[in-house]
């Protein structure tokens, strides 16, 4: 089942789309178009997830020392959006509490960490912290997953 399932979307379904497209009235083919679209933006956020998820997880974690190079706070704040329940779309409120980040330049790369209100009051913009961090798998990037003074 799944596999004719999956036989459908990958293979005989694009083929359809195609023909949608080169034999359909202007309609059909805008349609088509945003299909297609459509399902190389799905593609790529399904790649990219996997690649984040490969290129992060566990590694082991290395211990340093870094230089803050920027703040920032964001105050609390309240977003409102709409979600789907059955064929009603409901409101929804999200709040929003303080965040507090540091930028922090380990090597030559940087990575952006959350922190409490108290470190990041002690903390100014050009002071060596010492990190936990990560190095990815594949691409080298830096995670950190610590900071302390």
């Amino acid at each position: 089942m799944i596999k004719d399932f999956l036989k459908f979307i990958f293979i005989e379904f694009p083929f359809e789309v195609t023909e949608m497209i080169s034999e359909g009235d202007w309609v059909s083919k805008i349609v088509g178009i945003l299909f297609v679209v459509l399902m190389l933006f799905i593609a790529a956020m399904i790649l990219g997830s996997a690649f984040y998820l490969v290129d992060s997880s566990f590694r082991p974690t290395l211990e340093g020392h870094g230089t803050v190079t920027d703040k920032s706070f964001t105050p609390a704040h309240t977003t409102h959006g709409f979600i789907m329940a059955g064929k009603i779309m409901v409101p929804t409120t999200t709040h929003h509490p303080d965040n507090w980040k540091l930028a922090v330049l380990v090597g030559n790369q940087t990575d952006d960490v959350n922190v409490s209100k108290e470190f990041y009051d002690q903390i100014s913009g050009s002071d060596r912290v010492s990190v936990k961090y990560a190095k990815g798998r594949l691409s080298n990037s830096l995670y950190i997953k610590d900071v302390s003074k």
